[in-house]
């Protein structure tokens, strides 16, 4: 109309996704889960933050002699590693379930990545029944990091429909 300022220009609404904070999301649930599951049996077993406690000072015994260190820096550094671990691990999913709509392959690929680490997990837990772990690793080390990473894959896969597609796609070829 005449005498009418112009509008002024919408500005689209644009949602921007943000992957990194989206991998970071899904690895510290994970992490959390995971670590729940550790304190719940390590408290059932009468020593809650032993696993922790064990496990920390020998990812620090990697670096030098760390038995002078507090228990406390010892959980703090191996909660930090898993924190950063599963971070890693949820960043890389998520860029899996984002390519997996142009390489249904990928999924392929991520399973079969996924059945070594857990092989890997099994070697890991007997080789630690012989420390102060005893029979507790398989609880601790196989049990909350399986759990992790189902609740990490469980994650990612509800938060990215298309994926369902994509597995559905890759399962065919």
């Amino acid at each position: 109309m005449i005498g009418e300022p112009p509008l002024a220009p919408t500005a689209q609404v644009e949602t921007h996704h943000h992957r990194w904070r989206e991998g970071a999301r899904a690895g510290l649930l994970a992490v959390g889960v995971g670590a729940l599951w550790t304190l719940v049996v390590d408290v059932a077993f009468g020593h809650p933050f032993k696993t922790w406690r064990f496990l920390g000072y020998e990812l620090l015994s990697l670096f030098g002699p760390s038995a002078s260190l507090p228990p406390a820096v010892a959980v703090a550094a191996f909660l930090v590693f898993v924190c950063l671990l599963f971070t890693l691990l949820g960043r890389m999913l998520v860029a899996v379930a984002h390519r997996a709509d142009r390489q249904p392959s990928l999924i392929i690929f991520a399973c079969t990545i996924l059945t070594f680490v857990t092989f890997a997990l099994v070697v890991f837990a007997m080789a630690f029944t012989n420390s102060r772990l005893g029979v507790e690793a398989w609880l601790q080390i196989l049990g909350s990091t399986l759990i992790a990473l189902w609740t990490l894959a469980f994650r990612v896969y509800r938060t990215h429909p298309s994926l369902r597609l994509d597995v559905e796609r890759a399962a065919d070829a």
